[in-house]
């Protein structure tokens, strides 16, 4: 983990990384006890989180995962359109 922080805040990650970060990012959210690495991963995908009764209530996504967001909600409008 410590690679791909130290790599995320010197630059932009290249495409090969970005996909391997994100491979990674379930177990290296689970496994890590540091709030600060924790953090950093989570500010890549979120922007903001509206937090009650530890529930997320609502969420602003950082891109590219705002527009990846959008086309599975169409995507999924679409299938369920067309039985």
């Amino acid at each position: 983990m410590k690679e791909f922080l130290k790599r995320g805040r010197q630059s932009i990650y290249t495409y090969q990384e970005f996909i391997e970060l994100w491979d990674k990012m379930p177990s290296l959210l689970t496994k890590s006890k540091n709030m600060a690495d924790i953090n950093f991963l989570l500010k890549k995908i979120f922007s903001n989180f509206v937090v009650s009764q530890n529930k997320v209530e609502k969420y602003t996504l950082n891109e590219p995962f705002k527009e990846l967001e959008l086309f599975n909600d169409t995507r999924r409008r679409v299938r369920d359109s067309n039985p």
